[in-house]
């Protein structure tokens, strides 16, 4: 449920007040407005770093955690959720922070930079205990990629065999063969992959490739379930002329020989093709080889990169020059087999693509030259089917990337799954986690023949915030597990596998509204804490890791600037006086009170019984939230001469109602993943 208004707005009903006379503080000149008494999802929604986290990564949980100095605790929630903390720590794309409420203030949290803290701090470390094997089945994985690894984490915690097949000599896809060791340091990938998975009973099979030194038809037929996590290994051409000629390399296969060897020779003027991590990756570990000048020529502006900033900034800092809105022709070549320049020609932004960001139109007679011995082209990869036997009857899309329930994950090949970029093509480790995640819930009801159906409702607990607290406090809480009890949603075993969380909420977390009221708390005033980086002169490495962590003081001060948004406001409506000092004292102006004709729907519905209710009423006024600014200060609490506004911590819940034979549910037809 998501009501939103003209201007985008998630508006929430707080509560309709019955007045004798009319309210003089109501606002009656606004347009009419759409709101919603919210529900599991909306509540979910506002924390919006979690809820744009592919994993659902319960973001605000291991913050406060960190504000604790309880790194164990967070950690443990990021294992649970994300499967690689240490790694992720480093290297996600962080799709959470764009969402970050604190980003619509200042600044948005360094989530990232968090979770590598509760990874670098924590006291228990070293292998975890073997989980015991409670299931007769068997599953196996190709691809030791993160949806790969994702997908055999959980499936083993729920008790099976798994054995997975990985075509490399290391484990890890893109952490390890993709990703340097500057970016990401090697005893960490040992620690978080290798070792971890080796101690909880995972066994993988390096130098087995699938297709070639052992047929699919063979897994298929001595495993139980078998899930295809291969990745995108297909590099992807540019449409250059001369892109076969000495000294071209896909931006993939580049990193793969610098992670893996053997060294590629890099030339003295390099030119990257691309925007993304891959082409940063490649740009900034060519000048580590000894590169004298390197190029990165994008086609697009710098506004339409796929990369955060830090990352442009570090390897402009570095010495990269970047150009933009540049776009590549033909590799030029002095003696037709070895590169000596690239003839490229400008572009301009037209209308925006079905990527959503703006279309590169060439333009007419701007053709220029580059002189260099080097073009790594980073624009990305793709799946490879070939190795898919056509007797499986598997259904592949026109590039070759399978076909899966969209549901399931699984191909029309009977107990053959496939997800994570193979399916979906290239994007990030996180979406790819949590895609290997869900495919483990799936796999786990196919092998069990039945299907769980999962009740998920927002359970609110009590925030105490003041010394004496009045008994109608209580009621409020009750009155609004009441009312989740009526809003109960049926999610999928997918769904709810990546939205709950096993370690209890912080003190920090519930003591928020008394150390923010009473004790002074100046968290809105702290700055972004920047991220540490090794001296320029210390970076000529290809092992030396660049970005060297948060010292415990700055973690302490950056997870303090967290909003904590599972805190939610309630206002307890039969003791609300309509006397506007809690919109008044509102530092960022969320909530308003406006009349009861301006409400236009409740719900989506404009005959509400909310609504069909106050028409009954002599008068009266709605008590609203404008969820997106919220900083979570509680003034508004402090402000209310008749306590009616309470803060409450959200939790998810899930319940399981109902089980379900597989045969009796109609599986929807695989669709292909979107081009």
């Amino acid at each position: 449920m998501d009501e939103t208004n003209q201007n985008g707005r998630r508006i929430r009903l707080l509560s309709m007040v019955r007045s004798e006379f009319p309210a003089p503080h109501a606002a009656r000149t606004i347009e009419p407005l759409a709101v919603s008494s919210g529900d599991a999802e909306w509540y979910l929604e506002n924390i919006s770093c979690q809820y744009a986290c592919p994993a659902m990564t319960d973001v605000a949980r291991y913050i406060a955690h960190i504000a604790s100095e309880d790194y164990d605790s967070a950690y443990e929630i990021n294992l649970e959720d994300n499967v690689f903390p240490g790694l992720l720590g480093r290297v996600c794309a962080r799709p959470c922070e764009a969402a970050c409420r604190r980003g619509r203030v200042d600044e948005p949290i360094a989530i990232c930079y968090l979770k590598r803290v509760a990874a670098d701090y924590r006291k228990r470390k070293g292998p975890p205990s073997r989980l015991p094997t409670t299931k007769k089945q068997r599953v196996a994985i190709v691809g030791a990629g993160p949806a790969g690894l994702a997908c055999a984490r959980d499936l083993r915690l729920q008790g099976y065999e798994v054995v997975v097949y990985e075509a490399l000599p290391v484990a890890g896809g893109m952490f390890t063969a993709g990703i340097p060791a500057w970016r990401l340091p090697r005893d960490i990938c040992k620690e978080e992959i290798d070792d971890y998975f080796a101690a909880i009973g995972v066994e993988i099979r390096l130098n087995t490739k699938i297709g070639t030194d052992i047929p699919l038809t063979k897994l298929v037929d001595e495993y139980d379930a078998v899930y295809l996590g291969a990745g995108t290994q297909k590099p992807q051409t540019v449409g250059m002329k001369n892109e076969n000629l000495e000294g071209v390399y896909p931006g993939l296969t580049f990193m793969e020989r610098v992670n893996l060897g053997p060294l590629p020779r890099v030339g003295r003027r390099v030119a990257v093709i691309g925007g993304g991590f891959t082409a940063m990756d490649c740009s900034r570990s060519s000048l580590r080889m000894g590169a004298e000048k390197v190029w990165v020529l994008y086609r697009r502006s710098r506004n339409e990169m796929l990369i955060y900033d830090e990352e442009a900034r570090e390897a402009e800092h570095e010495g990269i020059e970047f150009q933009f809105l540049v776009q590549p022709l033909e590799v030029l070549s002095n003696d037709g087999k070895t590169v000596s320049g690239l003839r490229c020609i400008r572009n301009r932004l037209g209308e925006p693509d079905a990527s959503g960001r703006r279309r590169p139109i060439p333009i007419e007679g701007s053709e220029f030259d580059i002189e260099l011995d080097m073009v790594i082209a980073a624009t990305g990869q793709n799946a490879d089917g070939s190795w898919i036997p056509p007797e499986l009857g598997v259904k592949l899309t026109r590039d070759g990337r399978p076909i899966v329930d969209p549901e399931t994950w699984m191909t029309s090949c009977p107990g053959l799954f496939a997800g994570g970029d193979y399916t979906a093509g290239a994007r990030n480790l996180i979406s790819a986690i949590a895609d290997g995640k869900k495919a483990a819930a799936s796999i786990d009801q196919y092998l069990r023949g039945e299907r769980d159906e999962i009740s998920y409702k927002a359970r609110f607990d009590f925030v105490p915030h003041l010394e004496n607290v009045s008994d109608y406090w209580y009621g409020v809480e009750q009155q609004i597990r009441d009312d989740q009890d009526r809003k109960v949603k049926i999610v999928t075993p997918q769904d709810a596998a990546i939205r709950v969380s096993n370690v209890p909420a912080s003190v920090w977390s519930s003591e928020a509204m008394r150390r923010r009221l009473m004790v002074g708390d100046d968290y809105v005033l702290i700055d972004r804490q920047p991220m540490p980086g090794l001296d320029l002169d210390r970076r000529w490495d290809l092992n030396h890791e660049v970005e060297l962590g948060f010292e415990r003081g700055p973690a302490y001060d950056e997870a303090k600037r967290c909003l904590q948004c599972q805190l939610n406001i309630f206002l307890d409506g039969p003791n609300c006086i309509l006397c506007n000092g809690c919109v008044d004292v509102c530092p960022t102006k969320v909530l308003s009170m406006v009349s009861l004709d301006r409400i236009s729907s409740v719900d989506g519905a404009e005959d509400h019984p909310i609504l069909e209710q106050t028409k009954k009423w002599p008068a009266g006024a709605a008590m609203l939230m404008d969820e997106d600014l919220c900083i979570r200060c509680g003034l508004c609490i402090y402000r209310c001469p008749t306590n009616c506004i309470t803060m409450q911590h959200y939790e998810p819940e899930f319940k399981k109602v109902a089980t379900i034979p597989l045969e009796s549910i109609k599986m929807r037809e695989p669709v292909g993943p979107k081009s």
